[in-house]
């Protein structure tokens, strides 16, 4: 019985030594296989890593592209856009005063003054000028310094171009009718001049009040607008501003007298 206690002693002895050897070497199949997968994960992170970092590359790259693209297609709508501008300002119609204008029949009845201007007008375009208007404008200027001076020079002249849009482009108007005051669209007024051409405008019956009699002592500005049209837009009013001054003090014309142009350029556009 003490042999079969002992023989059973050392079979499970010899059992627990295999069990445990076994179990080692389980472990360390485990340790190696989690080991193994440790460096797959790690593997595929730095994979997944770089394929984030190619990707924000690529969209980086891709940004970059369509920047480049709407930046290139931008300034080649600005390019075309220049090349039709170009295109028809050399293909437009240009009116401005043709040499100098004249003053004649003054007339003073105390400070008021009746006297006649006339203007010749010329195309120096390539294109027919169309509803052709003109508002000169006579002026007695009280300024301080050269600057005051071009300042109201200017401020006149856009009121004037500002009014003469109503008769060189189509505008809104009223008018009675026998159903009541009605709105309706006054056509577009003025004449043509071809281009090169040369036209003397109707005289300007004009009258004009001076402020003082100092005023009258001294040379009288006249100033004003051209408006026009041309044929590829009816939708623009082109402006040609202009300024004239008498070359002697007003109370000295007599007969007629040849305007000079104001030591200022004439804006157009």
């Amino acid at each position: 019985m003490d042999k079969w206690e002992f023989g059973m002693g050392i079979f499970g002895l010899l059992a627990l030594i295999v069990y445990t050897g076994y179990t080692i070497k389980m472990y360390k199949a485990n340790a190696k296989a989690a080991q193994a997968a440790a460096n797959a994960a790690n593997t595929a992170y730095c994979a997944l890593k770089d394929s984030e970092g190619q990707f924000d590359a690529t969209l980086a790259q891709i940004e970059s592209q369509t920047v480049a693209q709407q930046q290139a297609a931008k300034a080649s709508a600005d390019s075309a856009k220049v090349a039709q501008d170009t295109l028809i300002r050399s293909q437009r119609p240009w009116i401005g005063v043709a040499g100098n204008p004249t003053i004649s029949d003054m007339d003073i009845q105390d400070l008021t003054l009746r006297f006649t201007l006339t203007f010749s007008i010329k195309n120096y375009g390539t294109s027919p000028a169309i509803h052709i208007n003109m508002i000169p404008v006579p002026q007695f200027f009280h300024a301080n310094s050269a600057q005051e001076f071009f300042g109201l020079l200017k401020e006149t002249s856009e009121g004037v171009c500002h009014s003469i849009d109503s008769y060189s482009a189509k505008s809104k108007g009223l008018q009675y009718t026998p159903a009541g005051l009605q709105r309706i669209m006054e056509p577009a007024m003025g004449i043509a001049v071809f281009p090169q051409d040369t036209q003397t405008v109707k005289p300007f019956k004009t009258s004009a009040h001076a402020d003082t009699p100092h005023a009258l002592t001294v040379p009288m500005t006249i100033t004003g607008c051209i408006g026009y049209q041309d044929q590829f837009s009816k939708a623009i009013v082109h402006h040609t501003r202009f300024c004239y001054q008498t070359r002697d003090a007003i109370i000295a014309i007599k007969g007629e007298e040849t305007l000079m142009q104001c030591r200022i350029s004439s804006d157009i556009d």
